[in-house]
């Protein structure tokens, strides 16, 4: 196994291609993408063109990506009205980071620790009050260990079938 990286922050345009590609070759790895989603092998979305993405590599190889966005207010953010369908109320600044994923050969070497611990130090730099994750089953075992708590259960996304997805919360005035 290649020595990992320490994180780092990456932008501009081939970034953006290698970390939507990245994306979709570790969910088909995975086996959790629907047929037919990005059938352009790529997964990119609006929110990456504002985001701070931070990357793991391992000898110039992707094992981990994560972007992470944040807002001045809960109802600016992209999934405003489920959090509001949730009962979700919380005062802003809010983090969003979305789209973590770790190559499935590098899953055991706490990679996604790694990229989540500098998601929480960006967002303590950036004086946010809350961070909502959106955390994949396993995920969400692992966050609350570190002391973080559910906001419930996300709705179905039909993009990754049998996937469920849990809301995390992190309270930065907690930190």
């Amino acid at each position: 196994m290649s020595k990992v990286d320490a994180t780092e922050l990456v932008s501009g345009d081939v970034w953006l291609t290698r970390i939507a590609r990245f994306r979709v070759e570790v969910w088909r790895a995975y086996g959790i993408l629907a047929d037919g989603c990005y059938e352009d092998g790529l997964c990119l979305e609006p929110q990456d063109q504002d985001a701070i993405h931070i990357v793991l590599q391992a000898e110039g190889r992707l094992c981990g990506a994560v972007r992470y966005n944040d807002y001045p207010r809960l109802e600016a953010c992209p999934l405003a009205s489920s959090y509001q369908a949730a009962g979700i109320v919380l005062d802003g600044p809010i983090a969003v980071p979305e789209r973590l994923v770790v190559a499935p050969e590098f899953a055991g070497l706490d990679i996604w620790a790694a990229l989540s611990d500098r998601l929480l130090q960006i967002g303590q730099q950036r004086q946010a009050r809350y961070m909502i994750s959106e955390c994949s089953e396993p995920i969400a075992r692992a966050v609350k260990k570190r002391g973080r708590r559910s906001l419930g259960m996300a709705p179905v996304d039909p993009r990754f079938p049998g996937s469920r997805f849990e809301w995390m919360l992190t309270d930065f005035t907690a930190l």
